[in-house]
C-alpha cells in the first residue's frame, strides 16, 4: 500500500515539475 502511494506521489511530482518547467519556459519566451 505504501509503495503504491509513494509511486503515485513520485509520478505526480514528476508530472507537475515537467508541466511547471514547460510553462516557465513559455513565459520566458514571451
Amino acid at each position: 500500500m505504501h509503495k503504491i502511494a509513494i509511486k503515485s506521489f513520485v509520478t505526480f511530482s514528476l508530472y507537475f515539475v515537467h508541466t511547471f518547467q514547460k510553462t516557465f519556459k513559455e513565459l520566458l519566451l514571451v
